[in-house]
C-alpha cells in the first residue's frame, strides 16, 4: 500500500486527479471492472518485460487490449 501511495504522489505532480485503487483478485479482470465503473477517457498501463521468453505485452495489458472498451496508452 505504501508503494501505491508513493506512485500516486509522483503521478499527481503531472496529472490533477490520479485514481488509485488496491484490489485483490485477478488483476486483468479487476482492472477492467474498475474501468467499467469509472468510465475513463484514457487508461495508462505500464508494460515490463521480465525475461527473454516473455512477450513485450503481458497478460494484463493483453486482456485489457482485447476488451476494446477504452483507449489505452502502454508505457515501458
Amino acid at each position: 500500500q505504501e508503494s501505491l501511495l508513493n506512485a500516486e504522489r509522483s503521478v499527481r505532480k503531472q496529472f490533477r486527479k490520479p485514481v488509485t485503487h488496491l484490489e485483490i483478485g485477478n488483476p486483468a479482470e479487476k482492472l477492467l471492472e474498475l474501468a467499467d465503473k469509472l468510465k475513463p477517457q484514457l487508461v495508462i498501463l505500464g508494460i515490463v518485460k521480465h525475461s527473454s521468453s516473455e512477450s513485450l505485452i503481458g497478460t494484463v495489458s493483453s486482456y485489457f487490449l482485447r476488451s476494446r472498451r477504452y483507449p489505452i496508452l502502454l508505457v515501458p
